[in-house]
């Protein structure tokens, strides 16, 4: 709607949107963009003109011209045209909007070539999207130049190319403009590799390179596992940017901003890397755990708290720690203040004890006792004369001029509040809230939102059919949507406590759902009618799933057990009985029967039941609590998510008995790994972490018959990503980013890493 804030845009799109719309059925999924009205107008346009020369009464020499450009198709010759003259803007004027043309002063210009007198040129010029004041030209847009004709050019040589005369980089306008052009023109997508390729070999492609792969990136186009050895890109922007397994050997990334890319087992071996932006610092590694930290006055140190009592100072120009550690409190650091000048620095403990260091030196000036708690805030006075400790004792506050003690204030410090008599301002507490999720996205593309209002989702299920989708939060009903529509068809209500688990029956249409009121009930898809409520668990319904055939259901309760029923009648068998409350489970249901996997409260591993077995056949050691598991359809594979990372184990029979084994780690997610689902018929599953990325997985068989995991599709990538990149003999890598991808797990070639 944005685009109709203007009478221009308002009248290009109400001439451009029915050949937009023309044809599409659903005009709630449409997607219309800039690049899409500025075609479709431009065509409009220059039919209307070209009607008008019809009925037109030309003098004889324009009227053959116009002739000619009949024949030759007019319309095509307008767009040739226009992208002609935005490409001599751009090249000759470096894109300032506005041409300056007289015949007497500019005649032997270039700009003859489209504001000379000749009969075929004023026809075309006449009927483009231009508009003249005076002497003076330009195209017919708003006061952004991004809707202007995108610039081509057919010149062999690549430094007369539009892309090549300017850096895009930091004109966003125009990269977007362009990425939705390449959304929409296969053609135009596939000349910008070509850019990319002829760099390898060609020194004066880089800056049309380095436009070229930034407007593909912005246009969500995917480089993993691309062959880019000795590409020259310097200056890209690559932000957002899929370069998993990416061959980037000697490739020339000077000044490549990588911030939230995924450069995953990428190979950037004696790639140029100087001035390479990550967009973040790596971590101070301590000792122990961090409760406080402080900078200084003029941002040159910083002061970290630690949970044994130590305090140590960094240089933030280099982010190392200085040699002064600062040593006295017995237990944590939990506060802290610099004065004004940056020369003293406060301290608060759970030792109940303040001090005030001289921060240069490393020293200790004094250290007061007399507070019956710990020490939660400290502050000095604006002019550094004075000092405010805090405690939770509520014992009064002592105000000292430094080094000596000045007077008892009558005020207190509660948790709750903190007054100071004569004193503002000294401190304020604020809790962080925490943001639930309230909506889902459909698709490996950005596709079919569904707003699902204050709702908290925690439970998707999408029918085999792909037609409807099953949102549960924490909440003890269920919206059923249709995919199509876009819209919540029907709520299905009845359990009386939060939902934990929602699945489709294979035939679709059927939904099972279990919940923490201890019951599974089943519901009719189409219509939400209820169906069996199938009670028997002594706790909440963890995990859900059909038989093939989608007469039986199993479920999985936190009680331990595992039950099977018959939708036809709700009759039930206990197939599974652990004993003792379990907190994460995973069943499936094959034609060789129901197997589950499980972890106990007491254990860290996995453990593997079949049917009717008296205890577990098989055990995952993943060293690691594990927070997830799940069956692939095949019952074949098993993802489990442990913390940061995620563990495939495939089964193997060898002599008709079951063993499981771990055939890859995929680590470097920088938050917990909370779900994981696969695809039914395919080897491919999603992952969902606690930052809110998700990403697709390909497990693929390489030449040797192993399997690996390949990542196809991201969400986009909250964090940069470097897991097991090769960075080998990398030119030109400052000391703070060489730290920053050893932390992120590359590989250098040192032994540490």
């Amino acid at each position: 709607m944005d685009l109709v804030k203007n009478p221009f845009l308002l009248t290009l799109c109400l001439e451009a949107l029915p050949d937009a719309v023309k044809g599409k059925s659903d005009l709630s999924r449409l997607r219309v963009t800039r690049v899409q009205l500025y075609d479709s107008f431009t065509q409009h346009w220059l039919g209307v003109n070209k009607r008008r020369l019809e009925e037109h009464r030309l003098r004889e020499g324009k009227l053959l011209a116009f002739e000619w450009l009949l024949e030759d198709g007019f319309e095509s010759n307008g767009i040739k045209f226009q992208q002609n003259l935005a490409a001599a803007i751009f090249r000759e004027q470096e894109g300032r909007p506005i041409v300056v043309y007289t015949p007497r002063r500019y005649r032997d210009s270039w700009k003859a070539m489209f504001f000379g007198l000749a009969h075929d040129i004023s026809l075309l010029r006449d009927a483009s999207l231009l508009s003249r004041v005076g002497a003076q030209y330009r195209f017919t847009t708003d006061s952004r130049d991004e809707f202007a004709p995108h610039p081509l050019s057919n010149s062999n040589d690549i430094r007369n190319r539009p892309l090549s005369q300017r850096n895009l980089v930091p004109k966003p306008s125009i990269i977007q403009f362009l990425a939705e052009r390449v959304q929409l023109d296969p053609g135009f997508k596939q000349r910008l590799l070509i850019f990319i390729e002829q760099s390898k070999t060609d020194v004066h492609a880089a800056c049309a390179a380095a436009n070229a792969i930034t407007i593909l990136v912005k246009a969500g186009v995917s480089f993993n596992e691309a062959d880019l050895r000795a590409i020259r890109i310097p200056g890209a922007d690559l932000s957002g940017g899929h370069f998993g397994l990416a061959q980037l050997q000697e490739a020339d990334l000077t000044g490549v901003d990588l911030t939230k890319s995924c450069i995953r087992l990428a190979d950037l071996s004696e790639a140029r890397m100087e001035g390479v932006q990550f967009g973040e610092l790596p971590f101070l590694k301590e000792a122990s755990s961090v409760k406080s930290t402080a900078y200084s006055p003029d941002g040159k140190s910083l002061a970290v708290g630690l949970g044994n009592g130590i305090i140590n100072i960094y240089d933030t120009a280099t982010w190392t720690r200085t040699t002064h550690r600062l040593l006295g409190h017995r237990k944590e650091v939990s506060a802290f203040a610099y004065s004004s000048s940056g020369q003293k620095l406060l301290s608060g403990s759970d030792d109940y004890t303040v001090r005030l260091w001289t921060s240069q030196a490393g020293s200790i000036d004094f250290t007061m006792h007399g507070h019956l708690g710990s020490v939660e805030a400290v502050a000095f006075s604006p002019l550094g004369g004075q000092v405010a400790p805090a405690s939770g004792d509520m014992t009064p506050i002592l105000l000292m001029v430094c080094g000596s003690l000045l007077e008892m204030a009558l005020a207190c410090c509660s948790f709750g509040s903190q007054q100071l008599e004569n004193q503002q301002n000294i401190g304020k507490a604020i809790r962080p809230r925490k943001h639930g999720r309230n909506h889902a996205t459909m698709g490996r593309e950005p596709g079919l939102m569904l707003r699902c209002g204050p709702l908290q989702i925690n439970c998707v299920a999408i029918s085999p059919d792909g037609r409807r989708i099953a949102l549960a939060g924490y909440s003890d009903f269920i919206k059923i949507w249709s995919v199509e529509a876009g819209v919540a068809e029907v709520t299905l209500r009845g359990h009386t406590n939060n939902i934990g688990a929602v699945i489709f029956s294979p035939n679709s249409q059927w939904i099972a759902s279990g919940s923490w009121d201890n019951t599974v009930r089943l519901w009719c898809a189409r219509s939400g009618t209820p169906g069996l409520v199938l009670s028997g668990h002594n706790n909440g319904i963890i995990t859900l799933a059909f038989s093939p055939c989608g007469q039986q259901v199993v479920s999985g309760s936190e009680d331990g057990t595992v039950r099977v029923w018959e939708v036809s009648t709700g009759e039930s068998r206990v197939d599974v009985d652990v004993g003792l409350r379990i907190p994460a489970m995973a069943v499936t249901h094959m034609p060789t029967g129901v197997h589950v996997a499980l972890r106990r409260f007491t254990t860290e591993d996995v453990d593997l039941w079949s049917e009717e077995s008296v205890e577990a056949v098989h055990s995952l050691k993943n060293g690691l609590g594990v927070d997830i598991a799940t069956f692939s359809a095949c019952g074949q594979w098993i993802a489990t998510g442990v913390g940061t990372s995620v563990w495939l184990w495939r089964m193997y029979l060898r002599d008709s008995v079951q063993e499981w084994i771990c055939i890859q780690n995929i680590r470097g997610f920088l938050e917990g790994v909370e779900s994981i689902a696969w695809r039914p018929g395919a080897l491919e599953f999603v992952t969902g972490t606690r930052a809110g990325s998700v990403q697709t997985w390909e497990l693929v068989e390489e030449s040797n018959g192993r399997f690996s995991a390949r990542s196809v599709w991201s969400s986009g990538y909250s964090v940069f990503v470097a897991t097991d990149a090769v960075v080998v003999s990398a030119v030109g890598l400052s000391a703070m980013n060489q730290r920053l991808l050893k932390q992120r797990g590359a590989k250098d070639g040192s032994s540490s890493s």
